[in-house]
C-alpha cells in the first residue's frame, strides 16, 4: 500500500487485527498486533480505533493466552463515547479469564494453589458483571445470550458450590427464567428439606456457602445476581423497561450443568420440561443437550428414562449419536444396578448401539458383560446370564473383527478399522468379561446337561482366540522393539558421519596443499591435529555381529578385510600419498601441490587419468578436499 500511496482505513486495519487473531498460535501475531494497534492512536494516523480494533485485539491477546497484554488494551478502553465497552468486548474478556485457568496453567501446582487461581478468577469476572449490570440498567450496551453463558460459565469452574449455584441466579436476572430451586444456604432451601451439598473435591476453605469473600464491602457474595426489581416513577412502579436475552440450546447446557454440580435433581427435570416447551421457549435440545442431559439421569441412578431418552430424542429424532452417547446411558444403567430392570434397560441400549453404530464399541460391551456378570443370583439368573451372552454374540464378533482384519473393503469402501494402542486394548478387555460371564454361567452351574457342553465348548474357542491374539500382540510388540533398537543404532551411525563430516571426528590424512599454505605463511608445516577416526581399527561398531560367527565389524558395517577407501583411495595410500606429499613440500618440489603415490613416486595430476591404474587395480584421481565416502545403507 505504501508502495502505491494508498493509505489503510478503518477496514483494513480490522483485517489485519482479525487475521493476527486467526493465526494467535505463532509467537510474533501478538507483537504485531500490538504494535498495529497502538500505530492507530499515534499523533500522524489518520484512523482512530474504534470499539471494532479494540474487540479484535482483545481477540489476539485471549488466543495467545496473554491477560497482561489484554488487561493493558482494557484499561484504556474508555466509559463513555464510541469507543465504550460493548456486550462482545466483555464476552472477550470473560472468557479470556476461563481460558486462561483451563490452558497453560503452571505444572506443579498444588490443590489449595488451583483453587485460590479459581477464586481470583470467579472474583475478577464478579466485578466485572457489575459493571455490565450497571451498563445494562443505564441502556448502554446490549446484553445477549453469549454474555450470559460466558459468565456462566466462568462460575461453573469456581472453587465455591456458591459460584454453581448462582448460575441460576445469573439465568433469573438476565432472562428472566425464575428459579425453580432455592438458593443455597438460604432459609427456603433448609426448609424445603434439600439436602446438603458435600462437594468431596472441593477444598475445605472452600466448601461452606458462607464463608467467602465478597468482590465489593458493602454487600455480601453472590447479590450482583439477584433478580432485578423494576425502576418507580413517580412513586409508581412502571413496567421493567429492561431487554431481556433470549435462551437457546447454549442457556438450557448451562443450567443443566449447574443443576449436575449442585444435585438438583427435581429443579433439572422442571428446567428441562421448562425450556423444551413449545408454549413456553421452545429450545429444541440438540446432542450436546441430550449428553447433559443424560449425565443427569446417570447421577440420579434412572436407566429407564435413559433409555427413552436415547429412543426418542436421539434416535427416534435422527441425530446422529457415536460410541460416546452410548456409553453415557449404558453406564447410568451400571450406576442403576440395583433395579431390576436395568439389565432389560441395557440390553435394549446395546441393540440400539449395533443398529446405530457400523461397529460395535468395547467399552460400551464390556460394561454391558459386566452389569450382567454382577446380576444377583437366584431363580432365572442363568436364563438371563444365557440371554446376555445370546445378546452379545453379534457385538463379541464385531470386535473379533476389529482386532483381526481391521481391512478396507474391496469396492474401495473404509470398512471395519483395525485397532490399534489403547482401543485395542479396550476391546480386548471387553472380550475377557465376555469369557468372565462364560466362567460365571459354569462355574456356578446355571446350566446343565448338553447346554452346558455347548457352552464350555463356546469358552474354549473363545479362550482359544484371545491366548492368540495375546501372542500376536507380543510379537508386534516385540517386532517394534527391535525396529526402534535398529532405528536408533541406524542413527547412531548417521551421527557419527555428520560429525566426521564436520570435523568433529579427525581423519588421519590432510592435504598437502594445506601444509604448503602453512609453510607460505611462515609456519613450520608440522603442525597437525590427530583424533582418532571412530571408523577405523579402534571403532566399537558391530561387536554383535561375533555371535553369529562374522568378522567383527565397525560401525559401517565394514569387516576388516575391506578396504577403507577415501576419493576412490584406499587409507593406506592415501596416508603414503600424504606422507610423500610432506616430504616433498619440505624439498621445494613443485609437485607437492597435489600428492604423490608413495609406491611409484609419480605426482598426481589435476586431471584424473584413468588409463593408469595403481596397487590393488585402483583408478588413481587427483588430491582434494577428502571427505569420508557415505556406504550403500545396510540393515544391521
Amino acid at each position: 500500500m505504501k508502495k502505491r500511496a494508498q493509505v489503510p482505513d478503518s477496514h483494513t486495519y480490522l483485517i489485519l487485527l482479525r487475521g493476527l487473531a486467526n493465526n494467535a498460535h505463532h509467537t510474533s501475531a501478538l507483537t504485531h498486533a500490538l504494535s498495529t494497534y497502538h500505530s492507530m492512536s499515534a499523533p500522524n494516523s489518520k484512523v482512530a480505533p474504534a470499539i471494532l480494533h479494540t474487540n479484535a485485539m482483545l481477540k489476539v491477546c485471549s488466543r495467545a493466552n496473554n491477560m497482561d497484554a489484554l488487561w493493558g488494551v482494557a484499561s484504556k478502553i474508555p466509559e463513555r463515547g464510541p469507543g465504550a465497552a460493548n456486550n462482545l468486548t466483555f464476552t472477550t474478556i470473560l472468557n479470556a479469564i476461563r481460558q486462561s485457568l483451563l490452558v497453560g496453567v503452571p505444572v506443579g501446582l498444588s490443590e489449595e494453589e488451583m483453587a485460590a487461581r479459581r477464586e481470583e478468577a470467579v472474583v475478577q469476572g464478579r466485578r466485572i458483571w457489575e459493571d455490565v449490570i450497571s451498563k445494562w440498567r443505564a441502556a448502554d450496551i446490549f446484553l445477549d445470550e453469549e454474555l450470559v453463558c460466558a459468565m456462566g460459565r466462568l462460575l461453573l469452574i469456581g472453587s465455591r458450590p456458591r459460584d454453581w449455584d448462582d448460575v441460576l441466579s445469573l439465568v433469573e436476572q438476565t432472562m428472566n427464567i425464575p428459579r425453580l430451586v432455592p438458593r443455597l444456604g438460604s432459609e427456603a432451601r433448609i426448609a424445603a428439606g434439600l439436602p446438603t451439598l458435600r462437594a468431596p473435591s472441593v477444598p475445605e476453605a472452600y466448601r461452606n456457602p458462607d464463608k467467602h469473600d465478597s468482590p465489593s464491602a458493602d454487600k455480601p457474595r453472590g447479590e450482583e445476581f439477584l433478580h432485578l426489581a423494576p425502576k418507580a416513577v413517580g412513586g409508581s412502579k412502571t413496567t421493567s423497561s429492561l431487554t431481556y436475552a433470549t435462551p437457546s440450546n447454549n442457556t438450557l447446557s448451562l443450567i443443566q450443568e449447574a443443576c449436575l454440580k449442585i444435585v438438583a435433581r427435581n429443579a433439572t427435570t422442571e428446567y428441562w420440561n421448562l425450556l423444551t416447551d413449545p408454549q413456553a421457549y421452545g429450545i429444541v435440545p440438540d446432542l450436546n443437550n441430550l449428553h447433559m442431559r443424560l449425565r443427569i439421569l446417570r447421577q440420579n441412578r434412572a436407566s429407564q428414562a435413559a433409555l427413552e431418552t436415547l429412543q426418542h430424542d436421539i434416535v427416534g429424532r435422527g441425530i446422529a449419536a457415536y460410541a460416546g452417547t452410548f456409553r453415557i446411558a449404558m453406564s447410568a444403567c451400571v450406576r442403576d444396578k440395583l433395579n431390576p430392570h436395568a439389565l432389560a434397560h441395557a440390553g435394549a441400549i446395546l441393540d440400539i448401539m449395533m443398529a446405530t453404530l457400523p461397529d460395535a464399541d468395547a467399552k460400551v460391551v464390556a460394561m454391558y458383560a459386566g452389569l450382567a456378570f454382577d446380576a444377583p443370583a437366584g431363580a432365572g439368573a442363568g436364563a438371563a446370564v444365557v440371554a446376555a451372552l445370546e445378546r452379545l454374540e453379534v457385538p463379541l464378533r464385531s470386535l473379533r473383527t476389529q482386532l483381526t482384519l481391521g481391512a478396507e473393503r474391496w469396492d474401495g469402501v473404509a470398512g471395519t478399522a483395525a485397532l490399534r494402542g489403547e482401543r485395542r486394548e479396550d476391546a480386548l478387555a471387553a472380550v475377557r468379561m465376555v469369557y468372565r460371564l462364560h466362567d460365571r454361567l459354569l462355574l456356578r452351574g446355571e446350566v446343565a446337561g448338553e447346554e452346558a457342553t455347548m457352552w464350555k465348548a463356546r469358552r474354549a474357542r473363545l479362550s482359544s482366540f484371545i491366548n492368540r491374539i495375546v501372542w500376536k500382540d507380543g510379537q508386534r510388540g516385540e517386532r517394534r522393539e527391535e525396529e526402534d533398537r535398529r532405528k536408533k543404532e541406524r542413527k547412531g551411525v548417521r551421527d557419527q558421519f555428520r560429525r566426521l563430516e564436520e570435523g568433529e571426528g579427525e581423519v588421519e590424512v590432510k592435504e598437502a596443499w594445506e601444509v604448503q599454505g602453512e609453510q607460505g605463511k611462515g609456519g613450520e608445516g608440522e603442525k597437525e591435529e590427530v583424533v582418532r577416526d571412530p571408523f577405523v581399527d579402534g571403532g566399537d561398531g558391530g561387536q554383535e555381529r561375533k555371535k553369529y560367527g562374522e568378522r567383527p565389524r565397525d560401525a559401517r558395517g565394514w569387516s576388516g578385510d575391506r578396504p577403507r577407501t577415501v576419493r576412490g583411495r584406499t587409507y593406506r595410500e592415501a596416508k603414503g600419498a600424504f606422507a610423500s606429499s610432506t616430504a616433498s613440500a619440505a624439498a621445494g618440489s613443485p609437485t607437492a601441490t597435489r600428492g604423490t603415490d608413495r609406491n611409484s613416486g609419480d605426482a598426481f595430476p589435476e586431471v584424473a587419468d584413468f588409463s593408469k591404474a595403481g596397487a590393488g587395480g585402483r583408478i588413481r584421481r587427483p588430491v582434494g578436499p577428502l571427505r569420508i565416502r557415505r556406504p550403500a545403507k545396510r540393515r544391521f
